[in-house]
């Protein structure tokens, strides 16, 4: 999570920038009352990796209609990475990394008891999503990759 937290979004990889969008966007749908999914989806086609759409929506409705907690999530147009922002991101790394244990943990601070395995297995759907299309969710290399 400190890897992301209150950094700037244009400084991140490609994935990380595109689940921060993905995430904003849904955000601001919601509030709009309207669905976003087609969005996201054409989005993360353009982005080839298509797969990662259906569980980037599903963790967002299982966060959004069982959150134990107020969250604070990054108008679309802010420059940094919101604090639960981070915390998701932090969530999906541990998932693409096999940590499905620190995944659990997240998910157990953000949903309720009966939802979290739900949540768990969606950021690692998302992940898995991720890495099927080669698409990494960590830099390569120290310090944070920039790629236009």
């Amino acid at each position: 999570m400190y890897e992301f937290v209150d950094r700037p979004v244009d400084e991140q990889i490609p994935s990380v920038r595109l689940t921060v969008w993905a995430i904003r966007q849904w955000v601001r749908a919601a509030l709009d009352g309207r669905c976003v999914c087609r969005l996201i989806g054409c989005a993360f086609a353009s982005a080839r990796v298509p797969d990662a759409a259906d569980p980037l929506v599903a963790t967002m409705r299982i966060i959004a209609g069982n959150i134990r907690v107020p969250i604070r999530l990054g108008a679309v147009d802010a420059p940094r990475i919101a604090e639960h922002e981070a915390v998701l991101l932090g969530a999906l790394v541990a998932a693409a990394k096999g940590r499905e244990q620190d995944c659990r943990a997240v998910a157990c601070l953000l949903v309720h008891a009966d939802m979290v395995p739900a949540l768990t297995m969606s950021l690692i759907r998302l992940a898995k999503a991720f890495a099927k299309a080669d698409m990494h969710l960590v830099p390569a290399g120290p310090g944070p990759v920039r790629e236009r």
